[in-house]
């Protein structure tokens, strides 16, 4: 289940990121960019939270936050 949803995370940034990168080269649409700037941010953060929880699964080192 975990790796599905980093699975669906690297997926969903590849596609972000292929979506900025083409907009940013044919549209000056400030708006547009920044929020898939933002969107793009958050899926890496989203990718670290999920790589985190695994080690930490794996290797039962959990820590109460």
């Amino acid at each position: 289940m975990v790796i599905d949803m980093l699975e669906k995370c690297k997926e969903r940034s590849r596609k972000l990121e292929e979506e900025f990168y083409t907009l940013s080269a044919y549209s000056d649409d400030i708006e547009v960019l920044e929020r898939l700037s933002d969107e793009m941010i958050n899926m890496e953060l989203m990718k670290i939270r999920i790589e985190k929880y695994r080690f930490e699964k794996l290797h039962g080192t959990e820590q109460v936050i």
